[in-house]
């Protein structure tokens, strides 16, 4: 599942705004930037921090980009395999 963190950008773009209880159901939380892991654990008083990684992604492509698609494909696939 996909979930943003901003919920301005979602709604722009048709996204899925991140919520507590789609944090509380994962097993994993992936996202992109250091950015994202601290809006995370301040909204949440770090209780999810242990299941947060981070894929070093700049924040600076464009919503659907292809580029962006395949280097979240790629990061997931090596966290994942790193489990």
């Amino acid at each position: 599942m996909s979930a943003g963190t901003n919920e301005k950008s979602c709604k722009k773009h048709g996204g899925v705004f991140l919520t507590e209880g789609m944090l509380r159901a994962a097993d994993l939380i992936v996202v992109m930037e250091d950015h994202h892991q601290d809006l995370i654990n301040k909204a949440t008083s770090d209780t999810y921090a242990n299941k947060i990684h981070i894929l070093e992604i700049p924040d600076e492509y464009q919503y659907g980009q292809v580029e962006l698609v395949d280097l979240l494909k790629e990061k997931t696939t090596n966290v994942l395999n790193s489990l």
